[in-house]
């Protein structure tokens, strides 16, 4: 999980809440709306996230891959339904926004959000290290209990998610020194958890 800059809502979300006083979310998934969805989702994944999922930074190839999640769920904050600043992409799995609606049930409990990170606003690489195995640890002088809330709500300790970052340490371990920093970025740039790459790299 890194830090995400957050841009400006797209002109077809503004036109479509102005359009639609009274819309809710289900609306933008009608034949009409598909559109300014779409527009959305494209915007969030490309433009903000860099083609990563904002929570696990699992590479996202295609756009169908991931949804927009609401990492405030609008079912407890209805006002923030369509606040941009709360509308991030999620690839699908057992890890990510799914993990945290579903399986932690983050809705049933709503004072979790004080206790985890938020990539929109905290600089989360500042806080999580993952250690040779590909597990996230909290860093010296990080909020460890944030750190342990925050890898419990969206599984990010999920053991296919530890092998892919165990790999890529690995790997660039294996070659670092002799190919310079800017090209392994470079090679590494589809492959998503620029976080471990960055960690790598140093």
């Amino acid at each position: 999980m890194r830090k995400i800059n957050k841009g400006q809502r797209p002109e077809t979300l503004n036109d479509f809440c102005k359009k639609n006083a009274t819309a809710n979310w289900a609306d933008l998934h009608k034949e009409e709306s598909k559109a300014v969805y779409e527009k959305m989702r494209l915007t969030i994944l490309v433009e903000e996230q860099d083609n990563r999922c904002a929570y696990t930074e699992l590479p996202i190839a295609e756009e169908k891959d991931c949804h927009i999640d609401h990492y405030k769920m609008k079912g407890i904050f209805p006002a923030l339904t369509f606040d941009w600043d709360n509308l991030l992409c999620s690839v699908y799995g057992e890890y990510g926004a799914e993990h945290k609606d579903s399986k932690f049930r983050i809705g049933s409990k709503p004072n979790t959000y004080n206790e985890i990170f938020n990539p929109v606003i905290d600089f989360v690489e500042n806080h999580f290290y993952y250690n040779q195995q590909g597990e996230i640890e909290a860093k010296n002088g990080a909020i460890k209990p944030k750190v342990i809330k925050t890898v419990e709500v969206f599984n990010l300790n999920h053991p296919s998610l530890k092998n892919k970052r165990e790999a890529i340490l690995r790997e660039i371990e294996d070659i670092k020194g002799q190919i310079s920093n800017e090209d392994i970025e470079q090679a590494y740039q589809n492959r998503g958890f620029l976080s471990v790459v960055k960690q790598a790299l140093q």
